[in-house]
């Protein structure tokens, strides 16, 4: 049972702080202190995240520290900022709520280089000088950050892998870390590269900005020499070798190749190293990065608007496009509708064109009868209902639903992830086999439905959709 819990400090990890609670309370063995703190002990405790506790131990934290601040301030949850904020947000609360695993919530970043717990020299001297012990800090275990901002020397690995590998095990900083000489970093772009990547850590999240970060990112690229004066073309190529340049006298980390910056652009990575390299080079505040905006206008609707103004004036597309050093053809092309040709559905023998929008109104309350059907179980059991399942279901061509758009809507209100689909079909099965009488086994809830355990426990944050609190409990209970 805990007895008492010690002061938190500024920065410490939660492990850490759960190290010294485990040194302070004179446990002869750190299983021991697992036990009280820990939903059971075989529970992974990560150092870098917050593991599932007990009850006690959820209430006595609780009690000194929300939940949510615990998450934000004292774990590595601020390197998943430039996540998708609905995505964000919705892992967070999965979070305090201590439900599924941390890997299944948030993407952490892999690595082929082992990775180690890790410290900074200057700051354990200062702490052991103000506490009277050190701590393990987030800061120092940011991944790829290798100098201290604050007494600019460099962090110390430690002989404790960061992995979910390892065993649990409480590694007591003030037991781990040894008084060494600091090695000590001159000015230099990896020392400013260091404090602006720990001021982005530390800022605040904005957990109600929905601005996507390769938007503001592709915003910052306006006016530069990366993109082409209509904004419709990214020099990626020259962008990546300016940076390499930059950052050429620092270890080989974070952004390789060009493809990285295209996925970041894209949307596809929003790793915390590679965005804050690409925010760095291109000069953004840290304020702006945190706290992102896009601006009123961008630079395709801002330079159309001046062909547009140029061509009123008489002046030929020609003339428009020496003077504003553009492509004569994309200067042609400002103010011209795309039209698409229809297409002719009749080319064909024994194919006539059909009437749409009858057979959009017409299809709909089928669409709709074979939507609920799946969703509910209407085949046997629940299945994802998908564009493609209606159109097979129905006996339509592939692409039938891209002209029917109440139809296709119809289908696309019932789009869930994977792991919502796992969750919907375990609620159905759990009651399924109660109606039957049989006893609710781990066995029987997923071996019908062919789901694997890693499936079965991605799924637990998401079973309060389709249940009660009640249903939850019980079967949250077969994932022990």
């Amino acid at each position: 049972m805990i007895a008492f819990m010690p002061p938190l400090y500024d920065d410490e990890l939660c492990f850490s702080w759960f190290a010294r609670y485990y040194c302070h309370s004179g446990y002869s063995a750190y299983g021991y202190a697992l036990d009280d703190l820990l939903e059971k002990r075989t529970v992974h405790f990560s150092a870098e995240y917050i593991s599932r506790f007990n009850e006690g131990a959820k209430t006595i934290i609780d009690e000194i520290i929300p939940m949510k601040k615990l998450l934000l301030e004292h774990t590595m949850f601020p390197i998943v900022r430039f996540m998708d904020y609905n995505r964000m947000n919705k892992s967070l609360d999965c979070m305090i709520r201590q439900e599924g695993k941390v890997s299944d919530l948030i993407p952490i970043p892999q690595s082929n280089n082992t990775r180690y717990l890790r410290y900074c020299p200057c700051c354990a001297i200062e702490q052991r000088e103000k506490f009277g012990e050190a701590f393990w800090t987030r800061t120092a275990n940011i991944k790829g950050l290798d100098v201290c901002a604050k007494h600019k020397c460099r962090l110390k690995d430690t002989d404790i892998v960061l992995s979910g590998k390892q065993s649990p095990r409480l590694h007591v900083a003030e037991m781990v870390i040894k008084d060494i000489e600091p090695e000590f970093v001159k000015e230099g772009i990896e020392l400013q590269f260091a404090e602006y990547l720990t001021d982005v850590f530390q800022a605040p999240i904005d957990k109600e900005n929905q601005i996507n970060i390769s938007d503001f990112l592709k915003s910052k690229l306006e006016g530069t020499k990366y993109l082409c004066p209509s904004g419709q073309q990214r020099n990626v190529s020259l962008f990546y070798n300016d940076m390499r340049a930059l950052f050429s006298d620092m270890p080989d980390k974070g952004i390789k190749d060009v493809v990285q910056i295209q996925k970041v652009l894209n949307g596809c990575r929003t790793s915390f190293y590679e965005v804050c390299q690409m925010a760095f080079f291109l000069n953004v505040q840290v304020e702006e990065l945190v706290n992102p905006t896009l601006p009123e206008k961008s630079q395709q609707e801002l330079f159309n608007e001046k062909v547009e103004a140029l061509k009123a004036t008489g002046l030929s597309s020609k003339k428009i496009a020496r003077m504003i050093g553009a492509d004569p053809h994309t200067v042609r092309m400002v103010g011209v509708e795309k039209t698409k040709a229809e297409h002719d559905y009749s080319v064909r023998k024994g194919i006539t064109k059909e009437d749409w929008t009858k057979m959009d109104e017409d299809a709909l309350p089928l669409v709709k009868d074979i939507c609920q059907k799946l969703y509910n179980g209407g085949y046997g059991e629940p299945k994802r209902v998908t564009i493609g399942t209606v159109q097979r279901l129905l006996n339509w061509p592939s692409k039938r639903l891209d002209y029917l758009p109440k139809c296709r809507n119809e289908v696309q209100k019932y789009e869930e992830s994977q792991e919502e689909f796992w969750a919907r079909k375990i609620v159905w099965q759990y009651r399924k086999v109660l109606s039957e009488g049989e006893e609710v086994t781990y066995r029987s809830l997923t071996r019908p439905l062919n789901l694997r355990r890693e499936n079965f426990i991605s799924s637990l944050p998401f079973l309060f959709h389709y249940c009660g609190k009640e249903e939850e409990n019980h079967i949250k209970a077969f994932a022990d």
